[in-house]
């Protein structure tokens, strides 16, 4: 396997961890925000703001394809898919940040 993807599957690992830890952060900044409001939040946003404590172990197992790479120096086959992997995961975390947005900026577009 060539440099470039190795570097390719370090950088997406990182950079998908890296997004989950983002929302992790900023999601208990919302929720201090809407206790403020006394509305009832809509469904989408108690499902992200009731769940948020799960995004650490995303980020965690967004890192796994990194791990194994580094570990499997002789297993070819393996370093291969772990560049599949990545880039589904990557792919996947971005998904995620931008359902993310749409569940915790729901409530304050519903007010305006």
């Amino acid at each position: 396997m060539d440099k470039a993807s190795k570097f390719v599957i370090a950088l997406l690992s990182i950079a998908s961890a890296a997004v989950y830890l983002l929302i992790f952060n900023a999601t208990p900044v919302f929720i201090e925000t809407y206790a403020g409001f006394g509305a009832e939040l809509p469904f989408q946003t108690k499902l992200l703001t009731n769940n948020y404590q799960a995004l650490p172990f995303l980020a965690f197992l967004s890192l796994i394809p990194l791990c194994v790479f580094l570990n499997s120096k002789s297993l070819e086959k393996a370093q291969a898919n772990m560049l599949h992997i990545s880039v589904a995961n990557i792919s996947f975390s971005i998904l995620f940040l931008v359902l993310s947005m749409w569940m915790l900026y729901s409530p304050i577009f519903s007010l305006s």
